[in-house]
């Protein structure tokens, strides 16, 4: 956990581990023959851009990235899992490290909490990874999280910047959050999630 500082709160970073539930294999590394795809055209992200396999900081917030230079999955494409918060606590809310391919989508992800009840949908949108433009605001209110010169296709190198972004979900610091069940939309994909916790 990172601590950090907001005027007179103290509020924790918590990455949250997403080992068990990677499903798809989105990061490609030429370089060692490794191929990956987050669209039906064969484009991937590049993970010579990319941070590998440990904690990385953006904006003073720590996400934990997967491994990616392994045939192994290193991203979420959303089909409706739940992921269990092992780490549970008071969070205030739910950082998502994540793009979409195909269009820009707005829909549910659904919060749980240990006191009981059914799951809470919050609005959850991701702007279109082709839509970053320096200056250009992503359109459901995220930050640019992770911005690479270029993406990769079955030719190469396709010299048009992309970015992955930074959805903020808020969540009820009254209550401890236990599991987050994510929307059915495979063109919507999560590299990290981390709790922002009182």
């Amino acid at each position: 956990m990172n601590a950090i500082h907001s005027g007179i709160k103290r509020i924790e970073a918590i990455p949250v581990p997403l080992d068990g539930v990677l499903n798809w294999k989105g990061v490609s590394w030429p370089a060692l023959g490794i191929a990956g795809q987050i669209d039906p055209h064969g484009s991937s992200l590049p993970g010579e851009l990319l941070p590998n396999n440990g904690l990385y900081v953006i904006r003073d917030i720590p996400f934990r990235i997967p491994r990616t230079d392994t045939e192994a999955d290193d991203v979420i494409s959303c089909e409706g899992q739940t992921i269990v918060l092992h780490n549970r606590c008071k969070a205030q809310s739910v950082l998502i490290l994540g793009c979409s391919v195909f269009g820009d989508y707005m829909e549910t992800l659904g919060l749980r909490y240990t006191e009981g009840g059914a799951f809470e949908s919050s609005v959850f949108g991701l702007t279109d990874w082709f839509q970053y433009s320096p200056g250009k605001p992503p359109l459901f209110g995220e930050e640019e999280g992770i911005v690479m010169p270029y993406f990769l296709d079955d030719e190469g190198i396709a010299g048009r910047p992309v970015a992955l972004w930074i959805q903020r979900i808020p969540a009820d610091p009254a209550r401890s959050l236990y599991e987050l069940q994510l929307p059915e939309n495979p063109f919507m994909y999560i590299m990290a999630i981390t709790l922002i916790a009182i």
